[in-house]
């Protein structure tokens, strides 16, 4: 044990050193690289492209896209785009993914064909950094490709997700999203209708997404759903990203629904795109019989412009009901306290 004890510490301390070499040689090159590329690059040694495919990826992306150029061509000059071509093939799952971030940054066009065979890997890391590169290189083709598999596969996490198409605009993302929505809404859509899209994907999951869509788009999506759809998590997940006022007819109705969730969504949107005329269904939704409900409509009419402390205050004292009265003094409070 002591024998293996001191093997591996060897181990340790040889990568470290390397690792140490490597960097000492290439960081004042990478970062001279930022202003102007040197008169003079050395080919990059198979043992260094490890460390310099994490220095240059560091580098790179805490930069701005317009000072990356000069950067660009010191990596190419010294080989590492096809030392991260070599890993995508034969490196190990480390290597494959600071590879795969290299060739993003890069723009590598020569690279599309074995990124794309990476979006099948079931290691969720390596699929969904695989479709962040493909995005970075051309985004507008890459969103056809990777927006069934941001449907389908439920291990690249909601936030990663969000990040990724922040990143990429609403320019790209809005159509194609919209369109993935609408083939989830239908089931039982035929194949060729759905956009290659996994059949019976929740809604859901790319309803929240479309808070990154231009705005029209979100409109078109959400009054689509609120007209044709009837699941609870569809309809509810709707609500929350509605907020044009043009759709607040539909979004009334459902302050009767008999599913109290929605109910409460419902109050919500009111809140935030409602005017003088939703004060007395708001009233009246004072009265509902689930305490959430209540509290929410509260909120909303509080949150009315046409509404202020004294107009709420009055609103209070009219009521005959104590829940009614309760709920809104409660909301009064909070108020009072922010």
């Amino acid at each position: 044990m002591m024998l293996q004890v001191l093997a591996f510490r060897g181990i340790v301390v040889y990568r470290e050193r390397k690792r140490q070499r490597a960097k000492k040689f290439w960081q004042p090159i990478l970062l001279e690289s930022v202003v102007s590329v040197p008169l003079q690059i050395s080919r990059l040694k198979r043992s260094d492209a490890y460390e310099f495919l994490t220095l240059w990826n560091n580098l790179r992306e805490s930069l701005y896209d317009n000072q990356v150029e000069k950067l660009n061509e010191t990596a190419r000059t010294a080989g590492a785009d096809i030392a991260a071509r070599r890993f995508l093939k034969k490196g190990n799952v480390r290597k494959r993914l600071m590879a795969v971030r290299m060739l993003g940054n890069l723009r590598d066009k020569e690279s599309w064909d074995a990124l794309e065979e990476l979006l099948g890997q079931v290691d969720a890391t390596l699929s969904f950094t695989a479709a962040q590169a493909l995005l970075q290189i051309d985004a507008e083709k890459a969103v056809k490709i990777v927006m069934p598999l941001v449907a389908s596969r439920t291990d690249w996490t909601h936030e990663a997700i969000s990040l990724m198409f922040k990143e990429v605009g609403a320019d790209v993302i809005s159509l194609p999203l919209s369109k993935a929505v609408i083939a989830a809404c239908r089931k039982n859509c035929p194949a060729q209708e759905a956009d290659t899209l996994v059949q019976h994907v929740p809604p859901s999951r790319l309803i929240h997404l479309m808070r990154f869509s231009h705005p029209r788009f979100v409109t078109y999506m959400v009054r689509y759903i609120l007209l044709t759809m009837t699941d609870l998590e569809t309809i509810a997940a709707a609500l929350k990203v509605s907020d044009d006022p043009a759709i607040l007819p539909a979004v009334r109705q459902f302050l009767s629904d008999e599913r109290w969730q929605i109910r409460v969504n419902a109050a919500n949107t009111i809140g935030r795109t409602g005017g003088a005329q939703d004060e007395q269904l708001l009233i009246s939704a004072l009265h509902d019989k689930e305490w959430w409900v209540r509290y929410r409509s509260a909120q909303a009419l509080a949150s009315l412009p046409s509404v202020d402390l004294e107009k709420l205050e009055n609103i209070a004292a009219a009521q005959t009901d104590n829940f009614g009265r309760d709920i809104l003094r409660q909301v009064m409070a909070e108020r009072r306290l922010v």
